[in-house]
This record gives structure tokens, sequence and C-alpha cells, in this order.
């Protein structure tokens, strides 16, 4: 991983001031960022509640919370059901009940 992040690193100081290389850089990226998370992440996500359980706690202690796009709770309940979750965007903004408008935390 450490050789992966060099190589990345080095790729953007070769490109130092160019903007559109830049940008080139960083859209290969996210597409890779969106393969793993799409692909190998989603296939090795735990299917039990205790499972899920200990790879948060790995993930809590660790302090490495990677960006994912968050789940819906059933979402997440049809993953430890076995079925594939489908990621989606975050809630757009509601309304409180009692007035007044809440963003999404």
């Amino acid at each position: 991983m450490r050789q992966i992040m060099l190589a990345i690193k080095q790729a953007a100081e070769v490109r130092a001031g160019a903007c559109v290389d830049l940008l080139m850089l960083l859209r290969l990226l996210e597409e890779m960022h969106r393969l793993i998370l799409d692909g190998t992440f989603r296939e090795s996500l735990p299917n039990t509640r205790q499972a899920l359980y200990r790879v948060l706690q790995d993930l809590e202690e660790a302090g490495d919370w990677p960006y994912l796009p968050r789940l819906h709770i059933q979402a997440l309940m049809q993953q430890l059901e076995g079925s594939t979750p489908m990621l989606v965007p975050p809630t757009p903004r509601s309304f409180e009940p009692f007035g007044g408008e809440v963003s999404d935390p």
C-alpha cells in the first residue's frame, strides 16, 4: 500500500503546476475508488451483525475512516440479509416537523 501511495504522490509531483493533468489524476483516483467500493469492498462486507460490528470497531480504533458514501439503514439491512446494498446519495435537506429547516448531519 505504501508503494502505491508513493507512486501516486510522485505522479502528482511530476504534474505540479499542470492543472489539467492533476485533474485527470484526481479523476483516475476517483474512478479507482468507485471500482473498489462497488466491487471488492462491497463483496467483502460482512453479512452478520457481529462481523459488521467487529469491522466498525476496527475502523473506529484505527481512526482511518475512508470516504464512503453513507448507506441507508435499509441498504445496510439488505447487506446483513445477504443481499447487495445499493449506495444512495445522502438524504436531501428535509424540514423539521415543528418548523425550521434541518440539514442532514
